[in-house]
Parts: structure tokens; C-alpha cells; sequence
């Protein structure tokens, strides 16, 4: 070997030494960037109304693609149910944030609780009554001597009562039954009619049979459904946390409005989702069945009144009304045998969505 060559190995060598250690070096300070980063987002819990499902897709999706973190959070998706209802696990500062229905607001709020609606998520509720199609049942008359399954003490068996009194219809004229929580009784023809959301068990039902809808919010019961909402101390004394989680969750359904494919995508990817659709067998953890249960709850999120979008902005999303609190507040007053009630204006703030309705509407960078 040539002592030119001796001496060229030992140089190349050295460069890609140095080039190794510099490397190595570039990824330990994005390392240490991330982890930095990571240490300065505020981790936030958020307790679910209900079992992780499609109508909570948006969420998963921001987690995936950034929208939390652009909002310098971290956040933790707790599911719900019964045996864990969000209102109790904020009040337990189990999360910071919940999700609810505007019924479930005002009841606590009843209670003194110190909760309050930072934002409207659906702006009407989806409670409905399904029937199979054969049934004949498409007006709340045509439900005079069946038998309902309903949920008790609830936003749908309020909204159910209120659809008959505003129709002439004797209540004890309906033969009502506790709901199970599932749909064997009705697809089995043993009764007439079931509570289903719109936007989610309705989805599957129609999947297994041809149903039809009966929904309070046609005949002239229309108050909110879903809430985002945290604490009065929350409120108070961390406005800046609030402004970023209202920013976020607002923000997550304006992308999901854009991106319903990648949306359900995410959503069916999340771990804690693929979980529940390994042990599922009725087929609602498809992208058929996801795809249809999102448009639907975008169709709750947007609202009648408003036109569908500008920009990338879904119009007034969030923006609360005192007299849609005031039907919830009404609900609880006629059928939820309450010695009080709260003031509907106590229950909500519009601070953060009146803000970002006029962020929106400087926006007009389109799609």
C-alpha cells in the first residue's frame, strides 16, 4: 500500500468520525428540543361524555395531527359511561374538562355544583326514538299504546315527555320500559321503539334493519346536546388554559369538517379504538360506518341557523344561546321534580367562542 493512501484512509476516517459525532449530537438536542417542548404543553384531561365512539373522532384526530400541540397542550381522552360520567370526574378533579349534555349542566348546576358550558359542541340534541320501518310509527301519536324502551331521568326521557305534551299526548298512554342498552328486544319485534342517538346507534340500527326516526327536535323540542365545560376556579383562575382547550376542540372539528376520511382514519388507528373493535362484532367500527356517523355529527356541530362554512371555519361554531339554556333549564323544571332550578345565564360563557368567531372571520385563507 501506497504511504498516499496510508495517509488518505486515517483522514476519511476522521471526517466520518466527525460526522458521526456530529449527527449523534443533532439528535440529541432535537431530543432534548421535543422533550422541552413536551414539559412546556399543559397536560390536559378531558372526561368523555360516554365509551370512546365515532362521535368523538375529531379529538383523536387532533391529538394525531398536531392541533392540540399548535395549542400547547397535552391531552388525556378519559372515557365515560354510567359508571363514570364526566360531570362527576371534573367535580372529583379526576380532568379539568368535560364533556356533557346541557340537561347534565344544569342539573349539576342545581346541585350548586360550580360547574359552567364553555362551548356547544352539538347545538340540538340527537335523541330519538327508532322503530323498525314495518312498525308503522312516524309521528309521536302513532306511539299511542306501544311500548318504549327509554332511559330515566335523562335529557332523552325529558326530550321524549316534552315531544308528547307538545303534541296533546297523554304520557300514560305510552308504555314505557327501562332501555338495555342494546337493541335485541326491538329488532326482535318485543317492543315497538328504542332511545337511539342520530348520529351514532342509529348508524348501526340501519345497518341491521330498515328502521325509521322519531325525533323530538322535529316537532319543536330543541334544546343542546353535548357541552364542553370546566369549573368556575378554572375559569377564574386559569383563563389561558380554557382559551386553549376551547381553541383546540373548536379547531379539531373545523379540521375534521375538512379531512373526514383522515378523521375516521385516525380514529379507527387509535389504540384505545382498536381495542374496542377487536371485541366488536356489529359492525360499527368500519369506515362506512364511521365516514357515516361523523357527517352526521358535523351536521350537530354546524347547526340549522348557520350557513355550512367560510374559510376553514365552520360559522359561530360554539357560540352559546341563552334561550336554547333556557329549554334545557325548562326540561329540568317540568320533569326533573326539582325544587330549583339554576339561572340559564349562569350555566354558560360565550368568552372564548365570541373570540374565535372573530378570529374566524378575519380568516379568509380558505381550506
Amino acid at each position: 500500500m501506497s504511504s498516499r493512501k496510508l495517509v488518505v484512509i486515517p483522514a476519511v476516517l476522521a471526517v466520518v468520525g466527525i460526522g458521526m459525532f456530529a449527527w449523534r449530537a443533532s439528535k440529541r438536542v432535537e431530543r432534548d428540543r421535543r422533550r422541552t417542548a413536551a414539559s412546556q404543553l399543559l397536560h390536559t384531561r378531558v372526561a368523555m361524555k360516554w365509551f370512546f365512539a365515532g362521535t368523538m373522532s375529531p379529538y383523536f384526530a387532533a391529538e394525531r395531527n398536531g392541533i392540540f400541540t399548535r395549542n400547547g397542550l397535552a391531552v388525556e381522552l378519559l372515557s365515560g359511561g354510567p359508571t363514570s360520567p364526566s360531570v362527576q370526574q371534573v367535580l372529583l378533579h379526576n380532568a379539568e374538562f368535560g364533556i356533557t349534555g346541557a340537561y347534565e349542566l344544569a342539573l349539576a348546576r342545581s346541585e350548586d355544583q360550580p360547574l359552567v358550558s364553555v362551548a356547544v359542541i352539538f347545538k340540538s340534541s340527537p335523541s330519538c326514538l327508532a322503530s323498525l320501518a314495518k312498525s308503522g310509527i312516524h309521528r309521536p301519536e302513532d306511539l299511542v299504546g306501544k311500548t318504549v324502551e327509554m332511559t330515566q331521568g335523562d335529557n332523552s326521557e325529558f326530550e321524549f315527555l316534552a315531544m308528547l305534551r307538545h303534541n296533546g299526548i297523554d304520557t300514560s298512554r305510552v308504555h314505557r320500559v327501562r332501555y338495555l342498552y342494546n337493541y335485541s328486544r326491538l329488532l326482535a319485534g318485543q317492543t315497538d321503539a328504542a332511545v337511539v342517538y342520530k348520529n351514532d346507534q342509529a348508524v348501526t340500527l340501519q345497518k341491521q334493519a330498515e328502521i325509521s326516526l322519531l325525533c323530538p327536535k322535529d316537532y319543536g323540542v330543541t334544546p343542546y346536546a353535548d357541552v364542553l365545560f370546566t369549573t368556575e376556579d378554572m375559569i377564574h383562575d386559569r383563563p389561558d388554559w380554557v382559551g386553549k382547550v376551547v381553541r383546540a376542540f373548536l379547531e379539531a372539528w373545523e379540521w375534521a369538517a375538512r379531512n373526514q376520511e383522515q378523521t375516521v382514519d385516525d380514529f379507527l388507528s387509535a389504540p384505545e379504538v382498536r381495542a374496542l373493535s377487536s371485541r366488536d362484532s356489529s359492525g360499527v367500527f368500519t369506515p362506512a360506518a364511521q365516514a357515516a356517523v361523523l357527517t352526521a355529527s358535523l351536521d350537530f356541530v354546524r347547526g340549522e341557523t348557520q350557513p355550512v362554512s367560510y374559510g376553514r371555519h365552520i360559522a359561530a361554531i360554539g357560540v352559546q344561546d341563552l334561550a336554547r339554556w333556557a329549554e334545557a333549564v325548562q326540561l329540568l323544571r317540568d320533569y326533573g321534580r326539582r325544587s330549583k332550578v339554576p339561572d340559564p345565564s349562569t350555566c354558560f360563557s360565550n368568552r372564548w367562542t365570541i373570540l374565535h368567531a372573530a378570529e374566524a372571520k378575519a380568516d379568509t385563507s380558505g381550506t
